[in-house]
């Protein structure tokens, strides 16, 4: 009698623990590949073995990139012996580039004779996800053999000369790299006097072969107002769109006198002349102004 007692226990705590370890199947992120700034969410997705069952107490908590969601699957009464599925949606909000590891604690509960919450089990189960860094903007400038005139709508995340430049000098092909003031940077002496990459302005490039200089970064508004002095600048064309030479000064006219491009051709708005086409990006372009200094150039 007394072993027939015991299997009898065995088999009943086998079907106790089972009625208690609910269980979740999927966990999934959405986005599944998220970026630096999407707002991220985690999907739990499991089945509860009765009707009867509900989840509560939904919560979580952070410490640096360790993520504890927590919450408690309570039984209500008795219920069909029906599995039902359940869902929980949890908004993480936006979550930094890194690798986020993710433990689920999900406490099994029973309110007991005396009405009080009381813990059966606790399931534990992992995920993780790793959210990359915000893909930088890029801008291509193509580069002729020769002499070039040129700038960019993104500005460089590094933006030191000889980092921007340094695909061009690793392949050779950079002869050398000057800006509006007369500075410039030559690799073959590892000589620089440019301070550093100014995206409102345009600079000459002098390469021994086609190229590209693919510049990375964070695109600058099309609006962004350019500040001009009086004489000569060198300065970069933002805008996506090509505008032709007059349209594109216009909000200067009165204060320029000369507008020229990499190639010589150049729009006189005294003379109503222009044999510039239209400005692009990429390309930088010299403008000569009389006073005053600091005149605004609002590119269309």
């Amino acid at each position: 009698m007394p072993r027939m007692l015991s299997i009898v226990f065995i088999l009943a705590l086998f079907s106790y623990t089972n009625l208690f370890s609910q269980n979740v199947d999927e966990i999934n992120w959405i986005p599944p590949e998220p970026v630096e700034g999407d707002e991220v969410t985690v999907v739990l997705s499991g089945w509860f073995p009765r009707a009867n069952w509900r989840n509560q107490d939904i919560q979580v908590q952070g410490n640096g990139n360790n993520l504890i969601l927590t919450f408690t699957s309570l039984e209500e009464g008795m219920g069909a012996d029906v599995m039902t599925p359940f869902t929980i949606r949890v908004n993480l909000g936006e979550l930094e580039a890194g690798e986020y590891n993710l433990r689920v604690e999900q406490a099994i509960a029973i309110v007991n004779e005396d009405g009080m919450l009381e813990i059966r089990d606790v399931v534990v189960y992992f995920s993780e996800i790793i959210v990359e860094g915000e893909e930088p903007d890029q801008f291509v400038v193509v580069l002729t053999e020769g002499w070039n005139m040129s700038s960019s709508p993104v500005d460089p995340e590094d933006n030191d000369i000889r980092a921007v430049f340094s695909e061009l000098v690793e392949r050779g092909s950079l002869l050398l790299a000057k800006d509006g003031s007369g500075r410039f940077y030559y690799p073959v002496q590892n000589f620089l006097n440019i301070p550093r990459w100014d995206v409102h302005q345009g600079y000459l490039i002098k390469v021994n072969e086609e190229e590209e200089l693919l510049v990375s970064g964070e695109l600058v508004s099309e609006d962004d107002q350019i500040e001009l002095n009086a004489g000569w600048s060198m300065v970069a064309y933002l805008p996506e769109a090509a505008i032709p030479a007059p349209e594109a000064f216009e909000n200067i006219e009165g204060n320029l006198l000369l507008a020229k491009d990499g190639y010589g051709r150049f729009y006189s708005p005294e003379h109503n002349f222009s044999n510039m086409g239209e400005l692009q990006q990429g390309k930088g372009y010299l403008v000569k102004l009389e006073d005053p200094d600091n005149l605004i150039w609002n590119q269309p």
